[in-house]
């Protein structure tokens, strides 16, 4: 049994210089068609444009019956919908919740035509203009947090005794020099996208 797992293994090494495959440029083709197909959307077999509304239409969809179902399932929508006193629900109970009388499924329900109903007949204009609000929020939260991390760390980096002095100023010089390239690195990209 040993012999034939040596001879299978000694096969398998003297034969690996005939194999003409390239596994690294096998592996960096699959790794960019699939950024090339993710990166535009070409998986979904749409022009770029469509493509950026369908999923844009989808994602808004996904939204809106999350805030629904959350804001139904808050006011009530938690009980059944036939809950009785007599069946361990209080009247008292029953009053506070506005929509008690819905369930769990009928707050999903609810939310899902709702949610659908938004995401088919919401324009094209809004839906891209949902998207570039959302955009631009999140790439100005991920270039402020940091300028405002530095800035807070310039402002507030003190120390008395003099021999830490010198690490702390050329820490406030790092984060100055940071700062200064990622604003100079904004004000190219934005001056050429309103350009």
């Amino acid at each position: 049994m040993q012999k034939r797992w040596l001879m299978f293994l000694s096969t398998f090494i003297l034969s690996a210089p005939f194999v003409h495959a390239d596994l690294m440029q096998t592996l960096n083709n699959v790794w960019w068609s699939v950024l090339r197909n993710v990166g535009n959307l070409g998986l979904l077999g749409m022009s770029d444009g469509g493509a950026v509304v369908a999923l844009t239409r989808i994602l808004i969809g996904l939204l809106v019956f999350t805030l629904v179902f959350g804001l139904l399932s808050a006011a009530g929508g938690r009980g059944t919908s036939g809950s009785t006193p007599a069946e361990g629900g209080t009247s008292a109970s029953r009053s506070n919740n506005a929509l008690n009388f819905l369930s769990r499924s009928q707050s999903m329900t609810v939310a899902a035509i709702i949610a659908t109903i938004s995401a088919i007949f919401l324009p094209a204009q809004v839906l891209l203009a949902v998207g570039s609000g959302f955009g631009t929020i999140i790439g100005l939260l991920l270039i402020g947090i940091p300028v405002i991390g530095f800035l807070y760390l310039l402002l507030t980096t003190n120390t008395t005794v003099p021999s830490e002095q010198r690490a702390y100023l050329v820490i406030k010089c790092v984060a100055c020099a940071v700062l200064l390239w990622i604003l100079n690195a904004m004000k190219f990209h934005v001056s050429g996208v309103l350009s």
